[in-house]
């Protein structure tokens, strides 16, 4: 799984979305450039990064796309459940805070 600041939508891999057995429904996304791709969408109830497991208030919205390079993508209907995100480029760290 890797941020994206780029994407504003949270992407899984499908081989997660068949590991989590989570339902989706069919559906498109558009990525970079503009281009529009058919990505299943699906929703999130709850979501565990580094160990720290949290519950989702609201469902958190996904679509299902072979990223190739990873199960996931972190967007920016996550990250802006925080106050701050603060990413360390000396460290490789990324801070989450509320």
């Amino acid at each position: 799984m890797f941020v994206d600041t780029g994407a504003s939508v949270t992407v899984l891999s499908p081989k997660v979305q068949a590991r989590l057995a989570l339902a989706t429904a069919p559906g498109k996304a558009i990525v970079a450039g503009g281009r529009v791709i058919t990505a299943e969408r699906g929703l999130l109830r709850s979501l565990q990064i580094a160990g720290f497991p949290e519950t989702l208030v609201d469902d958190l919205p996904i679509r299902i796309v072979d990223l190739k390079v990873a199960d996931g993508a972190l967007g920016l209907n996550y990250l802006a459940r925080f106050r701050e995100v603060c990413y360390d480029f000396e460290t490789g760290t990324l801070r989450l805070s509320r």
